[in-house]
């Protein structure tokens, strides 16, 4: 007996919305923040101080994402 699955309905009806900022200096602090916290919200396992992002935020090799 065969399922079928509609992923993108599902997801659709959900209603999820997320809303991403891009190098947000103001938000260093809580970026930092987050990399220490359990695999939850840091799937890598490793771990950035402040020093670190903002050495992100000026490469041209990154991009810091976080949600606003």
């Amino acid at each position: 007996m065969a399922m079928n699955f509609d992923l993108d309905g599902y997801l659709a009806e959900l209603g999820i919305e997320c809303a991403i900022s891009v190098d947000m200096q103001s938000q260093l602090p809580r970026a930092a923040q987050m990399t220490q916290k359990t695999n939850q919200f840091n799937l890598t396992s490793r771990r950035y101080d402040i020093t670190d992002i903002a050495r992100f935020l000026r490469s041209s090799e990154h991009a810091v994402l976080m949600r606003p």
